[in-house]
């Protein structure tokens, strides 16, 4: 028989349930306690990467996992993949172990919507976890969903004083609200004032690990990297098994030229969750970078940071002649990248590689992938755009999010004729060097601008 404190059905504001546990004695009886609790719609998994499979297209309002369920995705990988998302940061997530007094759990404390319990456990100790994480997940919200407002309101400019106050009288801990408040800030570009509201949180509680890991991000995405590192590095030192945060401090140690450190950061991430993509291109960049460096040691580029770097190992294999490689290296290194404008540069970089390559429709999608990304202050792929489309006819293939298009051959034996160009192009262009056939057309090294030439790729500074 199963005693509780509870002596009637409840009501739950949790739909949905997804519990993760291999031991089948503990799957059934926390299902029978979601049950007694008023949850009706329950998914049950054994390992992390089927619950995976599951939660990350249709999310559950609750997920209970064993700490040492086994599998190759492990509950620290899950952990890390629900809580380091904007969108499921809030998710409330209990976690269960036996001797927790001999286990690391150092992690569930950065993040909002926690409990962990310890087994064997009675249906009060779930009970009233879960009523603890229903209050928090309302006051967590609902305090957002106010600062949103403000914000919308007044510009926190101006009203920096008011929020902060209201942080400290909403707040039995503000450092958590604090650290949400920076991340908002951080998200909307109001960066002097995300930087004022984490530094007076830091003031109040140096160790808090959030408070450390969101200003390691503002100064990321400021391009103060020494600052970040040493937050991240500090936040890390606290709570080691965030994965996202060894990723970050991975691409940082890989900016110092750290490149040990940096791969032993991105093999910890992969540690707990193998599949993690940006783990593994950082791994992949590392290697990339060693081979570089060990190629090219007195190049000066080991002193900039680490997209110059980035770039300049990916114009160094185009004009190799590894475009397939350098591509690839391009491709990688801009998922590191946080930078609008750097991106745009790196883009329009990997363009110009398409063009020296004579793959025109592959140029084509890049220098408007180049020219989007920098709408406002990177126009340069903006004429390559117009002039390379006179060619081509093109096509929105999943619309605006993906920015993916397709791109058609109007006339697969389209002859160039000088009389189609018009003033100072005619000058540039040798006409000799075209060919009829679309996919073989080759361009000029001639000196100039002319949109069809290939010119020097874009350099980054620092």
């Amino acid at each position: 028989m199963k005693f509780g404190v509870f002596n009637r059905k409840r009501t739950a504001k949790f739909q949905s349930v997804a519990i993760i546990e291999t031991d089948l004695h503990f799957q059934n009886t926390i299902a029978e306690y979601c049950r007694d609790f008023g949850i009706e719609n329950i998914s049950r998994y054994d390992n992390c990467e089927d619950a995976w499979k599951t939660l990350h297209e249709e999310p559950a309002d609750l997920i209970i996992i064993d700490w040492f369920t086994k599998g190759k995705l492990t509950p620290i990988g899950l952990f890390n993949r629900i809580k380091n998302n904007n969108q499921s940061v809030f998710t409330p997530m209990i976690v269960t172990s036996g001797f927790t007094e001999q286990h690391d759990f150092r992690l569930l404390r950065e993040f909002p919507s926690v409990a962990l319990i310890e087994k064997p456990f009675t249906s009060g100790v779930v009970y009233e976890a879960f009523e603890q994480l229903q209050a928090e997940f309302r006051w967590y919200s609902g305090n957002l969903r106010k600062l949103n407002q403000m914000l919308e309101a007044d510009k926190p400019q101006k009203s920096l004083k008011k929020h902060m106050e209201f942080i400290l009288d909403n707040s039995p801990n503000p450092a958590p609200m604090a650290a949400m408040y920076g991340r908002i800030l951080r998200l909307k570009q109001f960066h002097k004032e995300a930087e004022e509201v984490l530094r007076w949180a830091l003031g109040v509680n140096p160790n808090h690990v959030a408070l450390l890991n969101e200003i390691g991000k503002l100064y990321h995405v400021t391009g103060r990297h020494g600052e970040s590192l040493k937050y991240l590095r500090r936040a890390g030192s606290l709570s080691p098994d965030n994965t996202k945060r060894l990723c970050l401090i991975g691409e940082l140690e890989l900016g110092e030229k750290n490149l040990d450190d940096a791969r032993k950061s991105f093999d910890s991430a992969l540690q707990y969750d193998p599949y993690y993509e940006r783990a593994k291109e950082g791994t992949w960049l590392v290697q990339s970078a060693q081979d570089f460096l060990g190629e090219s040691p007195g190049d000066a580029t080991t002193n900039t940071s680490f997209a110059s770097l980035m770039n300049t190992i990916g114009i160094n294999k185009v004009r190799s002649g590894r475009l397939d490689d350098g591509i690839k290296h391009y491709r990688t290194a801009l998922n590191f990248i946080e930078d609008p404008h750097t991106k745009a540069k790196v883009m329009f970089n990997i363009a110009l590689g398409f063009l020296r390559h004579n793959r025109i429709k592959d140029a084509l999608l890049w220098f408007m992938r180049s020219s989007r990304t920098g709408l406002g202050f990177y126009d340069k792929a903006d004429a390559y755009v117009q002039r390379l489309s006179s060619v081509f006819v093109l096509t929105d293939d999943g619309g605006e999010r993906q920015a993916e298009y397709q791109v058609q051959v109007v006339d697969e034996s389209l002859h160039y004729e000088p009389a189609e160009l018009k003033g100072d192009d005619l000058d540039e262009l040798n006409y000799d060097d075209f060919q009829e056939d679309l996919g073989e057309l080759a361009f000029s090294e001639a000196e100039g601008d002319d949109l069809l030439n290939v010119v020097g790729e874009e350099t980054l500074v620092g």
